[in-house]
């Protein structure tokens, strides 16, 4: 069986909420390709990104509109930073810890354009940490990653961080729908792992079987 890392905070320096388990990087990513790796959402916790641009040390790109250069999270650190959330300006409301005044100079793109941007074709590695918006990027990629980590939020997820509007029909329901139609398209469940602060959301790690 493949390797399992954890960033469980033992030696890795990810702690406990920047834990991703994952296949091995050695083993998952494709070495057919340059390795392209994203990581959506990142405030003030970029462990994840870190780690895997020491496997991956020009092909992590970390995206956040919320924050910019200057932030500790990804000031001088061996990624590259794009200033950029990904989904619509609808889904970031204003009032939320990530939006205390205004949205109007933030920069919003689909993933299918900023791929186009970078000239990407393919993805090893998505990350998704955007407080609700992840409902909407899982109903259709434009490309298949092959490992994908979500931080999914259902609808009783904390409201001064996941707008409602993202998540108000979000119940046990449409959770089951999803991981059905993920696993129709290829992808197996690894690791899950509920937040402690708030346990209307859980971070679930998945591996696309090869086809």
């Amino acid at each position: 069986a493949p390797l399992l890392v954890s960033g469980d905070g033992r030696g890795d320096g990810m702690g406990r909420e920047g834990r991703k388990s994952m296949i091995h990087p050695s083993i998952a990513l494709d070495s057919a390709y340059e390795c392209v790796v994203y990581g959506m959402g990142i405030s003030d916790n970029s462990r994840f990104e870190q780690l895997m641009s020491k496997t991956c040390p020009s092909g992590v790109h970390a995206f956040d509109c919320t924050i910019n250069s200057t932030k500790p999270s990804v000031f001088g650190m061996n990624f590259t930073f794009h200033p950029t959330c990904v989904g619509l300006l609808y889904d970031l409301s204003v009032g939320s810890v990530y939006a205390n005044e205004t949205t109007d100079s933030l920069n919003f793109e689909t993933l299918p354009n900023i791929m186009k941007e970078l000239k990407h074709t393919h993805l090893d590695i998505l990350k998704l940490d955007v407080e609700g918006s992840e409902w909407k990027l899982l109903e259709d990629f434009p490309v298949k990653p092959r490992q994908l980590f979500i931080e999914l939020h259902t609808k009783m997820a904390r409201r001064k961080y996941v707008p409602h509007h993202l998540v108000e029909t979000k119940d046990k329901a449409a959770t089951d729908a999803l991981f059905l139609k993920l696993y129709d398209m290829g992808y197996r469940v690894i690791s899950k792992d509920i937040n402690t602060g708030d346990r209307a959301c859980a971070e679930f790690s998945l591996v696309l079987i090869d086809e």
